[in-house]
């Protein structure tokens, strides 16, 4: 059989990245996260989460994220990803803090390899075509040497403050640096170090149960039910879960030993929770337990529903758990907070059950029915927006060449000033319409890959054509054949190939899809914010403890 591709219509990818280990979890991620979903749904271009990159805890002022930006573009020369498909970024400086020249030549690479750039926070997009823009060029240029500039003095700011750290630590100095210490260290009284005696206790608790062979995922779990005090020393954090609890596991300072700029101070810190050997054989174990768990490391799609499958009790992700039983492989949906005693819709869903309901509704139904198209007047405002938006933009360029040339610099920068806060206002309300479009014209084309996708569904949608057609009358004329058609479809719900492309195309036709654990069904949330009715599925449930 011959696989089954998504249409050519433009494709784009996410990459993501921070500078410091500290802000993982944080506003950081959070904010960059949904921004190419959204972007794909702004432009009607299909959001590929399967391409999408990160470089978490990666600084792009010394270039250490080169690497994978690199491996992006050769994903494209290798025909992986296809040419002219758009990395979105927040902004440049996502991709590079380097120097101007560097910076540019890597720019360059990314759009002579057949990539383009799009940059959410000033919404420009970038081409090929762009290397021969004076306007790009100069824009570029401005934005990629603001990034280092930043980045620059924020490095010299830390190596100051940490050259009078490391003087006062050779004086014999006990001092306190934030969330650098270890979390049962308060603070700095009397020249001594101030311990939390409740963190100490919830640290000991970590290290000495992962050391007799206990999951993080238990260990989370004993903490939250247990009585200990949540989580780390940040307010937010007010449970434990398992990357809290990897966290605590992976800090040195827990040995006792502090290091700064390389160098390792022996038993600067008051507590030894464990020894530096101990420490040592669990990370080794950490990273051979992370090497065995399912899903990305293979390459596995676990679940279709990327992004868009919730609890419809706390509204919570639900996650794809795997098992394995006599040699069998199961797959199930649970709520991912219910797994840490968060959310009472305690239980497992059949995830195939789950999806080929979800597809064969898809396919029985107009999908203008499921999905509302924008109100016009909406579409109108926001047309009117994006012309004011490229009205702006064009003076902002005018006056940049204008500055080029050197002819009254102090109001020209005056004007630019002017421009850039009708900019911002703009932006503003162009964002808050876009959060209310579903794009039409994405639809018929979304569906047409479902249908594509799964194709094989017999001789059933053989003559159909997007968007007017009913399979529901057309597998009204056979039961034998609709349920060789199901068959079928359960068939190609075990193609990994085609779980990928269904993951990418799914969140184009819905906004979420509710899973009830208590009911065994679900609902959908339309773009339009409309709620479908109540689907059940048969036999949805499996009544079993989780084993991690």
């Amino acid at each position: 059989m011959n696989k089954p591709t998504i249409n050519q219509q433009k494709q784009c990818l996410s990459y993501i990245r921070f500078s410091s280990s500290k802000q993982h979890g944080n506003s950081s991620v959070d904010r960059q996260s949904p921004i190419a979903e959204r972007v794909a749904k702004e432009n009607g271009w299909i959001y590929r989460p399967d391409w999408n990159a990160k470089d978490l805890g990666v600084s792009a002022f010394k270039g250490d994220n080169v690497k994978t930006i690199r491996t992006i573009i050769q994903s494209v020369t290798d025909g992986k990803i296809p040419q002219g498909s758009v990395l979105v970024l927040e902004s440049l400086d996502r991709a590079t803090r380097m120097k101007l020249d560097d910076a540019q030549q890597l720019i360059r690479d990314v759009l002579k390899g057949g990539l383009e750039i799009y940059t959410d926070m000033n919404r420009r997009h970038l081409t090929a075509k762009s290397l021969n823009s004076i306007t790009d060029v100069m824009l570029t240029a401005v934005e990629l040497d603001a990034a280092h500039q930043y980045a620059n003095r924020q490095s010299e700011r830390a190596t100051k403050g940490i050259d009078k750290q490391i003087k006062a630590i050779e004086k014999g100095e006990k001092i306190y640096i934030g969330g650098q210490m270890p979390s049962y260290i308060r603070g700095v009284e009397n020249g001594k170090f101030v311990i939390d005696e409740e963190r100490l206790k919830a640290v000991r608790h970590i290290f000495a149960e992962y050391q007799k062979g206990t999951s993080l995922f238990k260990i989370a779990i004993q903490l939250n039910t247990g009585g200990f005090i949540t989580g780390l020393k940040r307010k937010k954090v007010n449970k434990w879960d398992r990357q809290t609890v990897r966290h605590i596991l992976s800090n040195k300072a827990y040995t006792g030993d502090y290091s700064l700029r390389g160098t390792t101070y022996k038993n600067y810190l008051p507590i030894q929770v464990v020894s530096n050997k101990e420490f040592d054989v669990i990370q080794d174990k950490i990273k051979l337990n992370a090497t065995r768990r399912g899903g990305s490391t293979s390459g596995n799609v676990n679940s279709i529903f990327n992004g868009v499958a919730k609890c419809s009790v706390c509204s919570s992700p639900m996650t794809a758990i795997i098992s394995t039983d006599n040699g069998k492989r199961y797959s199930y949906y649970c709520c991912s907070s219910a797994r840490y005693g968060k959310c009472k819709a305690k239980g497992f869903l059949k995830t195939l059950e789950y999806e080929l309901d979800f597809c064969v509704t898809f396919l029985e139904k107009n999908p203008l029915d499921l999905i509302k198209k924008s109100d016009q007047k909406t579409l109108d405002n926001s047309s009117s927006l994006k012309a004011q938006l490229l009205d702006v933009e064009k003076k902002i360029e005018s006056a940049i060449q204008l500055l080029d040339i050197g002819t009254g610099v102090d109001t020209i920068k005056a004007k630019l000033s002017s421009y850039k806060a009708v900019k911002t206002k703009i932006e503003s309300e162009l964002e808050n319409e876009s959060k209310s479009i579903q794009t039409a014209q994405n639809i018929p084309s979304a569906v047409a890959t479902i249908k594509n996708l799964l194709g094989n569904f017999g001789a059933v949608n053989k003559e159909v054509k997007v968007p007017k057609y009913d399979l529901a009358f057309e597998f009204g004329k056979s039961e034998k054949k609709f349920d060789e058609a199901v068959k079928q479809c359960q068939a190609l719900l075990k193609d990994n190939e085609i779980r990928k492309q269904l993951k990418a195309v799914i969140p184009q036709l819905v906004k979420r899809v509710d899973f009830n654990v208590q009911l065994g069904g679900y609902t959908i949330t339309k773009h339009s914010g409309e709620i479908s009715e109540f689907f059940e599925v048969d036999n949805p449930t499996m009544p079993k403890e989780e084993s991690d």
